[in-house]
């Protein structure tokens, strides 16, 4: 993965079982819905992008040891998480982990082979908090 040329500026990727990258982009402000790419010759090129049902900043992506590919992804009014079993072709409706103000930056650990945490922050992104914020 460390070769793969940046499919944009605010992307993840990550290897599938085939052995193909999937790449989720972002793709404008966070009212606009993101993008799924693929490759198949180890990021030197990618295929067409495929319109994702969510809006969403800086996706992360996992693949966890049983093959389940995760996403974790947010606005500055959700994080969310996904999971799609066949590889990032489709996606199973996404589970909502918060609904209050941030910037929507996710990251996700692996805990076990089948389980994982979704780390987010929550601010008052959009005006000033005196007492600071919270990670």
């Amino acid at each position: 993965r460390d070769e793969c040329r940046s499919v944009g500026a605010d992307d993840h990727r990550d290897a599938v079982e085939n052995g193909d990258l999937i790449a989720v982009v972002r793709t404008g402000t966070n009212t606009s819905n993101m993008v799924s790419t693929r490759s198949s010759d180890g990021g030197r090129t990618w295929g067409p992008p495929g319109a994702l049902a969510e809006p969403g900043v800086c996706p992360q992506l996992r693949r966890m040891g049983d093959g389940t590919l995760v996403m974790s992804y947010g606005t500055r009014q959700y994080v969310h998480t996904a999971a799609s079993w066949d590889g990032g072709r489709t996606w199973f409706d996404p589970v909502t982990l918060d609904t209050g103000q941030g910037t929507g930056y996710t990251s996700i650990q692996t805990l076990s082979a089948d389980s994982y945490r979704v780390v987010y922050d929550e601010s008052t992104f959009e005006s000033f908090q005196p007492a600071g914020n919270h990670m």
